[in-house]
């Protein structure tokens, strides 16, 4: 099945260390004021990458009503404006990653993203981390060893008004598919949840897990592979682990709780990714009842998908992995 990805434009709630409303913003909508960054800001980039973030800064500050407005910019004008290095990434031999370099070419790996979005931070006087650590990106496979230790991505973690925030702008500046980066601003990691960060993201500092009791690797390695958007769609679904041991011929029925405006899609492939079946369109209902067909033994996923109602594609969300014996 190839679904094209929907990124649903809603109202995001961000809570500030009193649990309180702390600071609100539209999912996957760029704020508009760095989308239309003056042409006189934009032409110095080039000739004096110090230079334009320091005007760039200056900017931001006029335009921004507070500090989480602040970050949201920084983040956007990263996002927007920092191109993925794939040659790099593919060929293991990686330009400088440091602010002035990326700045000037416009692509960068994680390394480079995350330098970028600090030094722009510490110019406006916002306290701001380079997170290492190993994360669920390309190449991940349910059924693949993770070495949680093998660090191999970089984020960010900012510090606004008391209180530490999870932010990974590349992830939220697109993907790649096949060796080909493609654009494609969100903000699914932008102030994540750390309970739904760390699906994803595995720190090598326990503390920068931002949870009150850190995970341990091994618990880590046993949670599914769940993206942001599945905690956005679902309500309730199925305690199951990153692999489930089934038997041939068991009945199983996983029943998720689709929150209201959502529709579901799911099919089941085998570990190499060939298609079992067709896939599933479920019609608009809230209850979804997932049975498991009768599989050959062997190692299967199950993909899941959603779209919001009226919307004519779908964007993949999670899956679970299964052991037919």
């Amino acid at each position: 099945m190839r679904c094209a990805s929907i990124f649903a434009q809603f109202e995001v709630t961000i809570p500030g260390a009193n649990g309180q409303p702390a600071f609100t913003f539209i999912a996957n909508t760029p704020d508009p004021d760095i989308k239309q960054l003056p042409q006189t800001i934009r032409s110095v980039r080039q000739r004096d990458p110090i230079a334009f973030i320091q005007l760039l800064a200056e900017y931001i500050n006029e335009k921004a009503s507070c500090d989480y407005d602040r970050v949201k910019k920084i983040h956007d004008w990263v996002a927007l404006n920092i191109k993925y290095d794939t040659q790099s990434y593919f060929s293991g031999r990686y330009p400088s990653q440091r602010f002035e370099s990326v700045i000037k070419r416009g692509n960068a790996v994680c390394a480079g993203y995350a330098d970028v979005f600090k030094y722009i931070c510490d110019i406006m006087e916002i306290e701001c981390e380079i997170v290492t650590g190993y994360a669920r990106g390309y190449g991940s496979s349910l059924f693949k060893f993770e070495d949680v230790t093998d660090s191999n991505h970089a984020w960010n973690i900012v510090t606004i008004e008391e209180k530490k925030h999870l932010i990974d702008s590349t992830w939220n500046a697109g993907y790649v598919d096949g060796r080909t980066y493609k654009a494609r601003y969100r903000t699914d990691y932008f102030l994540c949840d750390p309970a739904i960060f760390i699906y994803e993201h595995f720190p090598l500092s326990s503390a920068n897990q931002l949870l009150d009791t850190p995970l341990s690797a091994e618990a880590f390695n046993a949670l599914p592979f769940l993206r942001p958007p599945f905690f956005q769609v679902f309500e309730t679904w199925p305690d199951l682990p990153r692999i489930s041991e089934v038997e041939t011929g068991e009945k199983l029925h996983l029943e998720f709780t689709a929150k209201p405006g959502y529709q579901l899609s799911h099919g089941w492939y085998t570990q190499s990714g060939t298609r079992v079946g067709r896939d599933v369109f479920q019609e608009k209902r809230d209850i979804y009842t997932i049975n498991l067909p009768n599989l050959k033994p062997g190692k299967y996923f199950l993909r899941l998908w959603f779209r919001e109602s009226g919307e004519n594609s779908y964007s993949s969300c999670g899956q679970f992995g299964f052991h037919v014996r």
